[in-house]
């Protein structure tokens, strides 16, 4: 804005307007006018001559101090609404104000007192309660930040703002079911995007029925529309389906298609299986045991079933095909399977009529696209539940299939445990997912930074076009979800597996990506690429190197200076369990095979509830066959710990930039000092008292220094 000195003007001439014989109060109102319309120049210039005429009239330094915040310079701001306030310190709105230049600029506990001093003045002063509970928060005050939150919502309650404001303090402050009833209250306000990315916030790992009325339409709008990630709804999903009574096992004296008719009414229970792997065990035998009476259903002959049995019957069978026939079966019920899978077949490759629900019993206990048949044997006028079985377990491998040759090699695989890490996920491509979020907030690389670490110190790159490397993108929803974020990014995604590249890649077609490509890669080898990168994501990769340390001076290599890198590793603490399923696994001599990760499921479950190792069966991990090979068969993993990590980044004079995960909220509570979360030590000493907090893994960010 413009500074000038203007005494010397006046000293010479009488300004215009005082000659023209307007008054401050008038020249004030045609600055707000200006101000409003967004001329910014006419509205200085009124501002600044209402100020000639009376020198001490506030609201015009208010207003001068209002466009010199707008204009990035919040010195002038401060001093100009200050003078506003010592002239009249009794307008709510002036301490408002300058609140808010304070909490642009970090400075929150004076943006507590001036806002404190707002609602003083004016108790119903909605703004700056929603002001002052953002300066409370910022502090680390969330009780009663949310106190002041309630009382914007109380006073705004047909602004959904005020909704998501109150939400957010709530799940701050470890309240997730009050936070919830919050967010499913303005969702019928208003049902915008912000509200229902923080309705999967609150459901997230929820593991209990939250006592919010209208919460089960809301939850089956979700599934319905993605509002994220599906695995996200399982947790607060199942406890509901436990809860409600119609999941209960079938009666050994009912009629199994009066079972399955039960079961087919519920419609959480349908999108659950359809969606994701189920994570619970009492459900997994539940549906274990419809799985059978399907079976005995189709097996009976010439009964037809009912249209919502046969839509049941055709969402286990996807269930089964996602969770990869991870289901325990006896012989008895085997034999009966491949008899009724030589019947379906003989059926394909004549012209007889096929019961659609021989079609979904088989594809129940073994891949339809394994069946030896043609392809084209499937091309018959079906139900459409039956037609998506066909596309998912026919169609789509089948395309999979065509997109290997086209995924390039770029590096040798040759190193010894890399080829057996490869020979894994060959077998078994992991994580094997149905389908990500719906809703995608486009950002910046460097604003998704800031959103995740609001203090941390860290140096901006404002790089237009940013570079990013994923080393080891697996099945591929990470680097697709990137690729739909990021304004500003280019992607090479890469992996060992050609199977998972290829489920990446048909995946990331359905979205219709330009910035995203695949290839075949080796870490150890990515020098010969030939390039080097702003960002590099290595997540839960390095641990299954033959030397993670090899591994990660390898990609540090290829890091632009002042680049990203985010590393996901596997926590020694976080991890005792799953190193006494492994000595257990050990000690029986299990294979790695398809059957032999079934047996050994089904004898850790029937395990001692105290026993370490049966912990490793509540692990989201353990429900299919591929996961639980991941987790508790891996040909080769290495476990951290935090000090191990603080040493590492020291050597490599690396900046370590924060944790991810919600253990951020539960770490800020016992350690409200270090505000950028960044403390190493702490962080340590965080761990050892709550060792399940790093259960995933350690997943975090650092930045290499500028020479």
């Amino acid at each position: 804005m413009n500074r000038r000195d203007r005494r010397a003007g006046r000293a010479q001439s009488p300004p215009a307007a005082w000659r023209s014989g307007l008054s401050a109060d008038t020249l004030f109102n045609a600055a707000c006018e200006h101000h409003g319309a967004g001329r910014l120049a006419e509205a200085e210039r009124d501002y600044r001559n209402a100020l000639d005429i009376e020198p001490q009239h506030a609201d015009s330094l208010n207003g001068l101090g209002i466009l010199a915040h707008q204009c990035g310079h919040s010195d002038d701001a401060i001093a100009l609404i200050g003078q506003a306030i010592s002239l009249n310190g009794h307008v709510a709105q002036f301490h408002y104000n300058i609140a808010l230049v304070f909490a642009a600029v970090g400075r929150m506990s004076e943006a507590e007192r001036h806002n404190r001093r707002a609602i003083a003045l004016k108790p119903d002063y909605a703004n700056a309660h929603t002001n002052l509970a953002g300066a409370l928060s910022a502090q680390g005050k969330l009780d009663e930040a949310a106190v002041h939150f309630r009382h914007a919502l109380a006073r705004t309650p047909d602004v959904p703002a005020a909704y998501a404001n109150l939400a957010n303090a709530l799940l701050a402050n470890g309240e997730p079911e009050e936070a919830l009833s919050v967010v499913v209250r303005g969702l019928s306000v208003q049902d915008n995007e912000e509200m229902k990315v923080l309705f999967v916030r609150c459901v997230e790992d929820m593991q209990f029925v939250p006592k919010v009325p209208g919460l089960v339409p809301v939850l089956d709008l979700a599934l319905k529309e993605s509002w994220g990630p599906p695995e996200m709804f399982s947790s607060v999903v199942t406890a509901i389906l436990k809860q409600n009574g119609t999941v209960a096992a079938p009666s050994k004296d009912s009629r199994a298609v009066q079972s399955l008719e039960v079961l087919a009414k519920d419609h959480l229970l349908q999108y659950l299986i359809v969606s994701m792997p189920i994570r619970d065990v009492s459900l997994e035998r539940l549906l274990t045991e419809s799985r059978r009476e399907l079976l005995r259903l189709a097996m009976a002959g010439p009964a037809v079933a009912s249209e919502s049995v046969l839509a049941f019957g055709c969402a286990l069978a996807e269930q089964c095909f996602i969770n990869e026939y991870v289901f325990t079966s006896g012989h008895e019920e085997q034999e009966g399977a491949r008899a009724l899978r030589d019947r379906l077949a003989a059926l394909l490759t004549s012209e007889d009529a096929v019961p659609p629900l021989m079609v979904a019993a088989v594809a129940a206990y073994f891949p339809l696209g394994s069946l030896d048949v043609s392809p084209g044997c499937f091309e018959r006028p079906w139900p459409e539940a039956v037609n998506r079985l066909i596309v998912q377990q026919v169609r789509e491998p089948a395309e999979e299939q065509a997109l290997r040759s086209a995924i390039p090699a770029l590096t040798p695989v040759d190193d010894d445990v890399s080829v057996l890490v490869r020979q894994q996920y060959e077998e078994n491509p992991y994580p094997r997912w149905t389908a990500t979020s719906s809703i995608i907030a486009p950002l910046t690389f460097a604003q998704n930074m800031r959103l995740q670490f609001p203090h941390a110190t860290f140096a901006e790159n404002g790089d237009a076009n940013v570079e990013i490397l994923i080393a080891g993108c697996g099945t591929g929803r990470h680097p697709i979800d990137r690729a739909r974020t990021y304004t500003d990014a280019n992607i090479l995604a890469i992996d060992l597996s050609l199977a998972s590249l290829s489920y990446a890649k048909r995946k990331a077609r359905g979205f219709g990506l330009t910035n995203l490509a695949f290839g075949q890669a080796d870490i150890l080898h990515l020098g010969r690429l030939g390039r080097t990168f702003d960002v590099i994501e290595a997540v839960g990769v390095l641990h299954h190197l033959r030397d993670p340390r090899e591994g990660w001076a390898s990609l540090i290599n290829l890091l632009r200076p002042g680049g990203y890198m985010r590393i996901g590793l596997y926590s020694a603490l976080a991890r005792q369990h799953i190193n006494a399923a492994r000595d257990f696994i050990a000690a029986r001599g299990y294979g790695s095979t398809a059957d032999a990760i079934r047996q050994c499921r089904q004898d850790i479950l029937a395990l001692d509830d105290g026993s370490l190792a049966k912990e490793a069966s509540l692990s989201p991990d353990f429900f299919t066959v591929s996961a639980c090979r991941d987790l508790l068969f891996h040909v080769q993993e290495h476990l951290t710990t935090i000090p191990a990590i603080k040493s590492l980044l020291a050597e490599n004079d690396l900046t370590f930039i924060g944790f991810t995960g919600p253990m951020r909220d539960r770490y800020a509570k016992l350690h409200p000092g270090d505000t950028a979360m960044t403390d190493l030590d702490a962080w340590h000493a965080f761990e050892t008292e709550h060792p399940g907090e790093f259960a995933g893994m350690y997943n975090f960010w650092i930045q290499k220094p500028r020479p």
